[in-house]
Formats: C-alpha cells, structure tokens, sequence
C-alpha cells in the first residue's frame, strides 16, 4: 500500500506555485523567506483569513500539514478532494478535542511538519487573540523545532465581518526558530509569552506607521457582526453598514476610509469617540461587563430565527430545532431546548457559508448555532466569554 504522504507532499509541490501567484494577483501577497529547516518542525502564525494556511504554505517549501476546524470536512465533494490530497488535522471547535492534538503530535513524530494558529479564530478587531493556554505545554511536549511567523496586513485584506475582500499589501513574515533544547531549557510561562510576542499584530498601528490603502467598495457591509452595540444609545442590533457608511438608528454615521480608519459620516451625526474598529470593540467588551452578572430571568440578548443542528461522527448535521435564540447569566436556550452554561467548556465562532455561526458541546454532542439573519453571533461568543471567565 502505498504511503499517502508521498502523494500529499507531490500535491503541496504542485499547488504551492499556483496559489502564490493567485494570492499575488488577487491579494497583493508577498510570502516571506524562512532559513533552511531540518523537519520535522512546528509552525505557529497568527490567524487573520481564510488564506493563512495558503500564506504560510507559500513561504515553507517543505510539505506541512495544517489544523482544520471539522467544517472543513463538511463541504461535500470539495472535502473529499481537500483530504485527498492534502489531509489537514480535523479539531471540532466548541470542545478541547483532545485527538486533535494526539493527532498533530503522531505526524511530528512520524518526521512530519505540522502547522496550526493558536489563537483558535480569526481576529474580529484586527488585533491577535491571546493564545489557547494549552499550547506552550503542547509545544513544548512534541520535542521539535518552533518556528514562529506573523501575517501583516491580512486583516484589512479580508475582515472577518466583511462581504467582499480589499486589494492593499499582505505578507507573510519569519519571526524567529526556537530548537527543542532551547524549548526544553524555558518554562511553560516563557514559552507562551515568546509565542504570543511573535505572533502579535495589531492592525491599526501598522496602519499608523506605514499606510496602505485597501481598494473596494462596499467597505462596511457586514460590520455589524462585529461591532454590535451603538456607544451613543447602548442599543444592540441597531447599526447597519451600507456602502463605506455605518450607521444606528439614533442617528450615529460613520464613514470607513480606504485605510481602515472611522471619520464623521453625517454633520448631524453624534461624535464618535473611536476612529477604529479595535477600540470600538474594547469599548463593547467592556459594555458587556458591566452588565455582569444580570438577572437569571432576563436574557442578556434574544435573536430569532436561529437553527440548531447535531454534529455526527461522520461529519454529517442532523436538524434539531429553529427558534429563538438566548443567552442567560447560566444558560443557553434555542426553542425548547435549555444548555447550562456549567455544561458548555467553549462557545466557538466559525466562519461558515458567508456568515458565522456557533459551535458547542453538551453531554457528549457537539452542536451548531446558524442563522440567515443579520443578528451578530459575535456578541454571544463574547459575553460567554465573560461569563465563564465569572464562574
């Protein structure tokens, strides 16, 4: 029989060429140049696209296989093809999916490159996520070469929250190669500070120090995934974008500029006291704080019309139920159905199919929360979020 990683590294030597020049066209991508490695050895980057495993890939000659969130095996014959040739490491998000992580350690010791993005998501506000804590442990135990990497300019590429894709700059970067000794010789603790210091981007300050322009129209639509709640009035649901203008019922309007900045879109419009999507998300989260802890008979927000499907073994959804939506200081209800939120160990987001939706795990099953309607699934990832971090 013979060995499927030979036809896996045969693909990757294939496809590699092609994809950089479409990124170069598409995207203005430039991958960066890595020193010679010795594999088997460990890729970390920060996660800002959906393009990321195709950016790192341009700049590592040698074949690596990625971490896939489960969905990527739910696209039907497209994932047959995609395991085919490149068989990327399933983790099914909303749990700790502790055979993920057996399964990237095999390949390393198979002499395999692995790569994965340890943030878990991709970016909302253009800023890195702090990294999953189980990580420095999990690199440090596979005995391998670290090498750490940065994508630049991604985020105002492709924001998570928008319809349409921007065409600046984008690169890839090498940060730096760490050896199994010197992995072996920190502690746990320096290891994830080295990781989350090498992987940190924040956008907007690198719009500050060099502008780019990032050319499309339709600047705003979708942005209301992300930025869900008006510092004017307080109200959640109320903002839509339209074109490059944001804009709330009370009367907030805000313009997006080709680099990524808020200015005043309206001379009526109420001041707004952000000029990025960073600090307007920072200003929400801590919103949503101080709404902490709330009432157990309240829900803190309720969207109709959301769909709850299982997730079988097999990668197939079956139906649950379709209703309303709702969170609760110690609960997660849709319909009928009631989830305690001492139940839920995550409440992950996914970008699925041109929207969001949420996954999670409860006695033994792991779930999806979808929705055709504009409401933001963002808000209930990030008040989860806090609520456990209360528990």
């Amino acid at each position: 029989m013979k060995d499927p990683h030979l036809r896996h590294t045969r693909a990757y030597r294939i496809l590699r060429p092609l994809v950089h020049a479409y990124l170069k066209l598409t995207l203005n991508f430039t991958p960066g140049k890595v020193p010679e490695l010795q594999a088997p050895y460990l890729v970390l980057a920060n996660h800002v696209t959906d393009f990321d495993p195709f950016m790192i890939a341009c700049s590592f000659p040698q074949q690596m296989y990625f971490l896939a969130s489960e969905h990527v095996y739910r696209m039907g014959f497209l994932s047959k093809i995609i395991g085919w040739l490149l068989a990327p490491i399933s983790r099914v998000k909303g749990t700790s999916d502790a055979t993920a992580v057996l399964q990237m350690m095999r390949t390393l010791r198979k002499g395999h490159n692995v790569c994965f993005f340890p943030e878990g998501s991709r970016t909302f506000s253009g800023e890195t996520i702090a990294i999953h804590p189980t990580t420095a442990k999990m690199v440090q135990k596979a005995g391998v070469t670290l090498v750490t990497c940065r994508i630049r300019g991604g985020y105002l590429t492709s924001p998570r929250w928008a319809k349409t894709l921007r065409r600046g700059k984008c690169r890839s970067e090498f940060v730096a190669v760490y050896t199994p000794e010197e992995l072996k010789a920190m502690t746990t603790e320096q290891v994830a500070e080295r990781i989350s210091r090498d992987l940190y981007v924040n956008a907007f300050e690198d719009q500050k120090a060099a502008p780019v322009a990032y050319h499309k129209g339709r600047r705003t639509e979708g942005l209301e995934e992300a930025l869900h709640t008006c510092p004017v009035c307080k109200e959640t649901g109320t903002l839509r974008g339209t074109k490059d203008h944001f804009r709330c019922s009370c009367g907030l309007d805000v313009k997006l500029d080709s680099t990524g900045f808020f200015h005043k879109g309206a001379e009526d419009s109420p001041e707004l006291p952000f000029d990025t999507v960073l600090a307007w998300d920072r200003w929400q989260t801590e919103y949503l704080k101080s709404l902490l802890p709330g009432s157990p008979d309240a829900p803190f927000f309720a969207d109709d019309e959301f769909r709850l499907d299982s997730i079988d073994g097999d990668h197939s959804m079956t139906h649950c139920e379709t209703g309303l939506l709702a969170l609760y200081p110690d609960r997660l209800t849709l319909g009928s159905r009631t989830f305690p939120l001492a139940d839920l160990q995550e409440l992950a987001i996914i970008h699925r199919k041109k929207r969001e939706s949420l996954l999670f795990s409860c006695s033994g099953t792991h779930y999806e929360l979808s929705s055709e309607s504009p409401a933001s699934r963002s808000k209930y990832h990030t008040l989860f979020q806090l609520l456990k971090a209360q528990q």
